[in-house]
C-alpha cells in the first residue's frame, strides 16, 4: 500500500511477506490490484529513483527497474493501466 510504512516486520520468505500484506490490506478494506516485482518482466516496467546511495544534507539516489504485475485476474489491461496511472508516475521506457 503506497501510504503504508515500508517496514512491517521480518519474514522468513516471500509467502509469509505476502500473507502479511494480504492481512494488512484486509484490515484496511483494500484489495490488491498489482504487485511490484524487482526487475524487468512482461508488464508495466517503471524506473524508480529510490535507492539511497548518499545520506545527509545532499542526498543521492540511484535508479532501479521494477515491473507492476496485475493481481486481479478479472481486471482488464485497460482497467489495470487506468489504476496504475493514478498510483505510480509515468516514466519513459
Amino acid at each position: 500500500m503506497p501510504t503504508e510504512f515500508i517496514v512491517q516486520g521480518i519474514h522468513a520468505d516471500e509467502e509469509q511477506a505476502m500473507d502479511k500484506a494480504r492481512q494488512l490490506a484486509t484490515s484496511k478494506n483494500r484489495l490488491p490490484i498489482f504487485k511490484v516485482l524487482q526487475g524487468e518482466y512482461e508488464g508495466e516496467v517503471l524506473t524508480l529513483n529510490d535507492v539511497p546511495v548518499q545520506f545527509g544534507e545532499h542526498k543521492l539516489y540511484r535508479d532501479r527497474r521494477v515491473t507492476a504485475w496485475p493481481q486481479k485476474l478479472s481486471a482488464t489491461p485497460e482497467y489495470f493501466a487506468k489504476v496504475l496511472s493514478h498510483v505510480l508516475p509515468r516514466t519513459q521506457h
